[in-house]
This record gives C-alpha cells, structure tokens and sequence, in this order.
C-alpha cells in the first residue's frame, strides 16, 4: 500500500534511521527502488544502516536502484523568497523520481524525504505546508510513498498558526518519536 507518512524525530534519531534503513531495504530486496533525500549528516546515518542491515549501498547506487540527494541542495534549487516553485520542484524532485522508476522499470519507489523538516526546523511552516502540497501533487500520479522526518524538539516549541493541522493533514499516518514501525 503506498503512503505518506510523518515521523518526528528527537536529538537521537535512531528509531527513524531504523524505519528508514529497514524500509529502503525491504523496497529494494523486493525489485523496487529508494530514494533518500536528507541532510548530508542523515544521509550519512541512513546509508551506515544500510549497509549494516548488509546492503551494498555503492552497488545499489551504481545499479539505479538506490539515489541520495542533499536536502539543503535540493531546497537551494527549487525554494525562491520562503517559497518552494512548483516547476523547480519538479525539475529537482519529480524528475529524479520519475527517472528512478523508468530507469529501473520498478513497480514502486520508497523515498525518505527531510526537506519538510529543514524548513520547519528554519521556522519556514508555511514553506513546508507547500513543499507537502507539492509531494502530495507529485504522488497522485506515481506509485510513491513517501517517508517524512521532521524534528519533534521545533514542532513543539512551533506556534499555533494553523500549519502543523496542515501538516499533519498532509500524511496519511504520523509516528511518534521513539517508535519503531513494525511494517
């Protein structure tokens, strides 16, 4: 089943690394592809896991199966004044992914994405409701789901403005910090 998830994540992000290593894998043991779009330092943490769950993350990437992105990149090529562009977003994001399932002919593609989360934890709500609006576009088209973290510590402190109620409608389901899914 394809979704769109939300997990926040504390200082310690172990239980999301978990999810995501575990999820990416099961995509990829089963003929599907994986993209993660995160900082450098949680593209580091994701691809350690990876690799210990005993992946071959450098032969999964030479393959087209398996793409890292650098999230702050990605936000510097499609964000303009606060606010993300559609038609650069889809240069950035939805041709990558598209790209991902046409080159490897896959069913399915598992992307972990943190941008939503850089620009929440920059106070930028508003820009991250619209970049979920823009992922949200992008996967009613395509067989996608979509894993984002975001950082529990600036949800929280975030003011009441009506944007965390959009987030949240964003998703399909939302996992608490310290969980670690079984599915």
């Amino acid at each position: 089943m394809l979704r769109h998830v939300a997990q926040f994540y504390e200082s310690e992000p172990s239980a999301l690394i978990e999810n995501v290593a575990r999820t990416a894998c099961n995509a990829l043991h089963g003929g599907d592809v994986a993209l993660v779009v995160a900082p450098a330092e949680r593209m580091n943490q994701i691809q350690s896991a990876l690799e210990f769950q005993g992946l071959d993350t450098r032969e999964a990437i030479k393959r087209g199966r398996l793409e890292f992105i650098d999230a702050h990149e990605a936000l510097d090529r499609f964000m303009f004044a606060g606010r993300p562009d559609p038609d650069a977003f889809d240069r950035v994001v939805g041709e990558a992914v598209r790209g991902m399932l046409a080159r490897r002919e896959a069913s399915k593609l598992y992307a972990y994405g943190e941008m939503v989360g850089v620009l929440w934890d920059d106070g930028n709500e508003a820009g991250a409701v619209e970049l979920e609006a823009l992922w949200n576009a992008l996967l009613a088209d395509l067989p996608v789901s979509l894993h984002c973290g975001y950082p529990a510590e600036s949800f929280e402190r975030a003011v009441w403005t009506g944007h965390m109620e959009a987030v949240l409608d964003a998703h399909d389901e939302t996992i608490p910090e310290n969980l670690v899914a079984t599915s």
